[in-house]
């Protein structure tokens, strides 16, 4: 019996080995995939599954090699003083081989799924990497007292020391308490992260509502105010006098008084407006698609030609008969929507931003995300 045993002494070594390390990537791929749904989660697997292979099988090599001549030293029966030199480091060299790779890889795969945006926040990642280390030193110490059982046989052959009772007792309870503790715990901060994020998205949600509305009545008084004054003229039909005069009184009983310049617009793109101006905007986006459209537009954040400052631009036709007839046309002063979007962006983690129809950010409190495209935006 004791020959059969010591035959199979290489074999369990190394099936001790790789199961041991197959654990920690099967747990952390377990953990990441219940955390979240996220495609990028794959992605980051099949990034570090070559890397994890590739080192792991380095490793397995190098513990091949220990135990083959281990094994030849058990079957051969030599007990000469590099033998026993040998086989009396060989429980350091064979934890410090299996945890190495297993740490490496892990700590690989963390800092890759942080890069990714699996794991979002500096704490997240500190939190991560302690359990990534926890781990490894656990599945060490069960892979340790498990050498060492496999071991028993051939100790007292080469002077092995024995696992006590009570290192018998501890090693496997202290290995499993450590993984099942990690767990329980990863499992109570998931909970308390998906509440929080919850509660989060609640809070922004409203708070983005709140926002809009606010938006969304500074434009509309913009529209009433700008249509109310159109009833009273017929903007292609006024001198340029006229038109200034016009724009000047309309200017003057605005109620909204964040609105830098009121301009009268014929047909051809010229404009009179209340700073006493005469400008041309026929090759203005925004003048051709009302051109086209014959409907209210808003125009993007543009530097206006009166003011020289960046605004947003409304324009209104004014239609006669089903004909176009002129337009009348303010710049809104974009100081008062930066107010009102910066100040519900008050925090680092939450940034509202002006984006008009076809999903173009007009305004963000982030100036190198201007200009930018949203996909899957609908007016």
């Amino acid at each position: 019996m004791a020959s059969v045993e010591y035959k199979k002494i290489k074999k369990q070594l190394i099936w001790n080995f790789v199961l041991l390390q197959l654990m920690i990537p099967t747990i952390n791929i377990v953990i990441l995939m219940f955390r979240t749904s996220n495609t990028s989660v794959i992605k980051t697997i099949m990034i570090i599954a070559p890397i994890a292979v590739f080192i792991s099988t380095l490793a397995l090599i190098a513990f091949y090699s220990l135990t083959s001549r281990l094994q030849k030293y058990v079957d051969t029966g030599r007990t000469d003083e590099e033998a026993v030199t040998i086989t009396k480091k060989f429980p350091v060299k064979a934890s410090l081989l299996f945890c190495i790779p297993i740490m490496c890889a892990t700590l690989i795969l963390t800092s890759l799924s942080f890069r990714a945006g699996v794991i979002f926040s500096i704490i997240q990642l500190a939190f991560y990497l302690l359990k990534d280390i926890l781990l490894s030193l656990s599945l060490t110490l069960f892979h340790y007292y498990r050498l060492k059982n496999i071991f028993y046989p051939v100790s007292s052959a080469y002077n092995l020391r024995s696992l006590s009772m009570f290192e018998k007792m501890v090693a496997p309870i202290m290995s499993m308490l450590i993984i099942i503790m990690i767990l329980a715990g990863f499992v109570a901060y998931s909970i308390i992260l998906e509440k929080t994020v919850e509660s989060y998205q609640t809070i922004t949600s409203a708070q983005g509502d709140k926002t809009a509305l606010t938006i969304d009545n500074a434009f509309n008084q913009v529209k009433s105010e700008l249509h109310s004054a159109l009833t009273f003229i017929n903007p292609e039909s006024l001198t340029m006098n006229e038109g200034f005069r016009a724009a000047k009184t309309i200017y003057d009983n605005l109620n909204n008084k964040n609105l830098e310049v009121v301009f009268i617009t014929k047909n051809d793109g010229t404009i009179d407006s209340n700073m006493y101006q005469r400008k041309d905007i026929h090759n203005r986006d925004y003048f051709h698609k009302a051109l086209a459209t014959k409907k209210i537009i808003w125009s993007d954040l543009i530097l206006s030609k009166n003011t020289g400052k960046q605004g947003i631009v409304c324009l209104i036709p004014k239609i006669i008969n089903g004909k176009l007839s002129g337009f009348i046309g303010t710049t809104i002063n974009i100081s008062a929507l930066k107010s009102i979007l910066d100040s519900a962006s008050s925090s680092d983690e939450t940034k509202f931003s002006l984006v008009n129809r076809e999903g173009k950010i007009i305004y963000h409190p982030e100036e190198r995300l201007l200009n930018k495209t949203l996909s899957g935006t609908e007016g």
